[in-house]
């Protein structure tokens, strides 16, 4: 059945090229580079002007109304999700919403209404992402799977960024290693945190 599936939407053209298309059940990989334009919101402007945020823009249109979860994820950069009408107009925006520094918005959208989707990196940030819509709500997390994914995510943004010294990898380090203190693992923590420095 298409009913979930997300329809083309002529939102408009990006660098004379049609905008790409989010659709339900699939996921999309992208990279945020240097050439990509900078997106503006007044919480962005208001809160992270200490480098511009810069993004990928898709458009998006549901087939049937209901209830979405719109997910970024990026183990290169602070994730950072802005979802406005055809119009321009500011719907939702979220920075940390899923696990991490990955992004996610949960919302109502209306079959038939043209969306713009903008999937930033913050503080100057650029690499690899993944961008994903599902139907329905988030799932709910006990204290203790929430603890375990953000344990796990941790350890993969070290993985995917291994290989050589640089700041995003000390920062990684410096993440996962006080996760892990605060958790009353020392030993574990210290490698982490020596390392970082």
């Amino acid at each position: 059945m298409l009913a979930a599936a997300l329809l083309l939407v002529a939102l408009g053209q990006e660098g004379g090229e049609e905008l790409p298309v989010l659709r339900v059940g699939e996921s999309i990989e992208g990279e945020i580079s240097d050439n990509d334009p900078q997106v503006h919101t007044p919480t962005l402007d208001a809160n992270f002007a200490n480098a511009p945020t810069i993004g990928r823009t898709y458009q998006l249109e549901v087939s049937e109304s209901g209830l979405y979860a719109i997910a970024l994820r990026s183990y290169f950069f602070d994730a950072y999700l802005v979802l406005q009408d055809a119009d321009g107009v500011l719907l939702a925006e979220d920075d940390d919403g899923l696990i991490g520094m990955h992004s996610r918005i949960v919302g109502e959208l209306e079959a038939g209404r043209r969306y713009r989707l903008e999937a930033c990196a913050l503080h100057g940030g650029r690499g690899p992402f993944e961008l994903v819509l599902k139907r329905g709500p988030r799932p709910v997390l006990s204290p203790a799977d929430r603890a375990a994914l953000e344990l796990a995510d941790a350890e993969r943004r070290v993985q995917a960024i291994e290989g050589g010294e640089s700041e995003a990898l000390a920062l990684s380090l410096h993440g996962l290693g006080v996760l892990l203190w605060g958790r009353g693992a020392f030993e574990q923590a210290r490698p982490h945190l020596e390392r970082a420095l």
